[in-house]
């Protein structure tokens, strides 16, 4: 049997007065299921279906289950994390009794045994006799350990402060961005840094002629035959053009603030960047991840650096 179980993690500090802790408590029914929650002595919650005997069945019904607790996780005065950061969670291994593209097409992650089980927050669908076989689940999540051979580079960069930088609460925004970037999903990754580099950019007008030749346009557009919806589209569309692009505001901002060399060219990383985002924003499926990746990785040391040297003039 299969049961769709959702984890999620109370963040503020509380003290439980109201629910018996690892009490399994019946919340509704879940179409001809029932819904069972319980609050855990570390203030995790867990909210389990009844069994299915299909574990395809199982996993569908489970992301109803998990949309609903996200929805009302994100809508809730307290706050939690509830493990939607990433959608994959796991990584296909050779000792999974499938091929790759069975693991993929069946999205294996979401399936927990006794002999394969994170125990994390988010989604999983666990296999069992009874609700209570969830109990008998013993993690075997793979601590991210590593070997501290040399200084930790933050120790390192101290070494040679820099006197100029300063915080304010402006400065603070921005690193609160960076904060976001490092919790956020690659593509996410992509438009926070693209957003921080514009908010440090300035927003310089096209020249005279051509701003003249823009209105010239707009006239064009007032006078056609067009519905009022299609001209203010359009209008602002051509607004719009009286700027330069945000690619090249973001060069001008790089090429001022950001001297250092890299192994790789800035310029064409930002025009790579700036088409990824306009991919993403426009919903369309990015086909190489691991190049995303590793123009994310390049993007958040140009940010960083230009940051760094825009703090100094502008905090």
């Amino acid at each position: 049997m299969w049961f769709p179980r959702v984890k999620i993690y109370i963040s503020n500090s509380i003290d439980n007065k109201y629910y018996n802790v690892d009490k399994w408590y019946y919340i509704t029914n879940f179409k001809t299921k029932k819904l069972y929650f319980r609050y855990r002595k570390d203030n995790r919650l867990e909210f389990v279906i009844d069994s299915y005997k299909n574990k395809q069945e199982a996993l569908k019904n489970g992301k109803i289950l998990y949309s609903n607790v996200l929805f009302y996780g994100y809508k809730s005065f307290f706050d939690f994390e509830m493990g939607d950061r990433f959608y994959i969670t796991s990584l296909y291994d050779e000792w999974y009794d499938c091929t790759k593209e069975e693991y993929i097409k069946n999205e294996e992650w979401f399936f927990d045994t006794k002999n394969n089980s994170c125990d994390s927050l988010g989604l999983s669908i666990f296999k069992g006799d009874n609700i209570n076989d969830l109990d008998s689940y013993q993690s075997i999540e793979v601590e991210m350990k590593a070997f501290l051979k040399e200084s930790i580079d933050i120790v390192v960069g101290l070494h040679n402060l820099d006197y100029d930088l300063k915080y304010t609460e402006k400065i603070q925004k921005i690193f609160h961005m960076f904060e976001l970037v490092e919790e956020s999903d690659t593509n996410t990754k992509i438009l926070l840094l693209c957003q921080i580099l514009e908010i440090m950019g300035i927003n310089s007008d096209k020249s005279e002629e051509a701003k003249s030749l823009i209105i010239k346009f707009q006239k064009i557009v007032d006078r056609s035959d067009l519905s009022i919806l299609e001209k203010q589209s359009l209008r602002g569309g051509l607004e719009t053009l009286k700027r330069e692009s945000s690619s090249k505001k973001i060069k001008k901002l790089i090429n001022k603030y950001c001297n250092k060399d890299y192994t790789f060219n800035k310029k064409k990383l930002i025009d790579e960047c700036y088409t990824l985002r306009s991919l993403i924003i426009h919903g369309e499926k990015i086909k190489d991840k691991n190049n995303v990746y590793n123009l994310a990785c390049k993007l958040k040391i140009i940010t960083l650096d230009t940051f760094k040297e825009w703090s100094k003039h502008n905090s």
